[in-house]
This record gives C-alpha cells, sequence and structure tokens, in this order.
C-alpha cells in the first residue's frame, strides 16, 4: 500500500499500478511504502483508515494483460491459473469462460476496493492513466509536481516482441463482454463490443 499526506493508493494488479507506484514516489514528496498489499489489503482492518484511489482496467485487456505476463513469466498456483492456463489467448479466454464464476475481473476489482466500491472516493481508468493520476492526486490536494509526474516514463510495459498480440474471434470478445457486463457498464457504459452483444441477444429471443 502507498501511503500520502491525504490519501491511500490501493494497487490492483495489471491496472498501471507499477507506473502508478514510480510517479508518484518521483512528483510526490509525501508518500511512504506501507508493508505489501496483500498483509496491509483495506479488507483486512491493517493500514491507516485514510481516503483512497485505485483504478480499473477494461476486462477483456485486462485478461489480455495478465494472459500475456503469465505466457512471459510462468503460471502460478492460483484459481485462475490452474483453470485456465493455456498457449493462446483465445484458449485461454475459453477456459475462463467455462471454469470460471463468471464476472472474475469486476469481482477482483470489488475484493481490493470493495463492495460497490465503497472503499475508494476516486477510482480512475486505465486507458486515461496518466490524466487520471494527475486528477485523483489533486482531488485529495496532494503537494505534486505534476511536470515530474508527467515525465515519468511508462513502466512494466508487456513485451509484444515475446508475446506478439493474438486476434480472437468477436463472439467470444462478447461472450467475454457479457459476463463481465457490471464492471463494464459500470466505468465503460459505451462499450461496442458489450453493446453488440446484448443486441444480438436481443435478436435471438423469441418474438
Amino acid at each position: 500500500m502507498l501511503i500520502l499526506r491525504n490519501c491511500r493508493f490501493l494497487r490492483m494488479a495489471k491496472t498501471g499500478t507499477t507506473y502508478c507506484t514510480t510517479a508518484i514516489r518521483a512528483s510526490c514528496p509525501n508518500s511512504w511504502e506501507l508493508g505489501n498489499d496483500e498483509q496491509y489489503h483495506w479488507s483486512s482492518g491493517k493500514g491507516p483508515d485514510m481516503p483512497a484511489f485505485g483504478f480499473v482496467r477494461h476486462p477483456l485487456t485486462w485478461y489480455e494483460s495478465y494472459w500475456r505476463h503469465r505466457v512471459s513469466h510462468g503460471w502460478k498456483d492460483c484459481e485462475i491459473d490452474n483453470a485456465c492456463r493455456a498457449d493462446t489467448f483465445s484458449q485461454f479466454l475459453e477456459n475462463v469462460l467455462q471454469k470460471i464464476e463468471p464476472g472474475f475481473v469486476g469481482r477482483s476489482f470489488e475484493g481490493m476496493f470493495g463492495s460497490d466500491y465503497s472503499a475508494c472516493q476516486f477510482v480512475g481508468r486505465f486507458e486515461q492513466l496518466q490524466n487520471d493520476l494527475v486528477a485523483a492526486l489533486l482531488f485529495f490536494r496532494e503537494d505534486v509536481c505534476v511536470k515530474a509526474l508527467l515525465n515519468e516514463p511508462p513502466r512494466n510495459v508487456g513485451d509484444r516482441t515475446a508475446v506478439p498480440s493474438q486476434q480472437i474471434p468477436a463472439p467470444l470478445a462478447q461472450q467475454v463482454a457479457l459476463a463481465e457486463k457490471r464492471t463494464i457498464f459500470r466505468f465503460y457504459a459505451g462499450c461496442p463490443i458489450l453493446q453488440a452483444a446484448l443486441q444480438l441477444k436481443k435478436n435471438e429471443q423469441p418474438k
């Protein structure tokens, strides 16, 4: 957990937290590390009772980033890895749909940020990471050097040379979007993949 003067930063994996951590440390004189995120998770009752912020990411790109990291660095002994590991992204998603309760990404976000995101006063989006990080720090009136933050280079970017991007069939993307629709509706209401899936589902209903 990263503690600042007026707030704390809750770090959810695969949402740009490595960049955010280094950018905050480079631009905010009042920032301190407090243990690790599992030990000082907000729901454990440990750590200071302070306002918090964190980041979410569109579930489809979250899954892609997660799969790429595991293919590059090795699978672990955990629920999703044990059930879903695969050499291709498409097969990984198929396994997620078949073997994991729907909404895995959304449930992971809520596990970190609280039911209905009650533990966060500011939720940013990975897709506008730099802008939302600045907005979060200004929202909490932190002493931040915006120029230093904006000069911080990207961190922990997946190696797309070693593991090239893989196209997935549109129907598969739509199934994943439907499984994660609670999170997508909340943060990405205009998502065309989900909208297309909902329209197809509506058209399939008997008239």
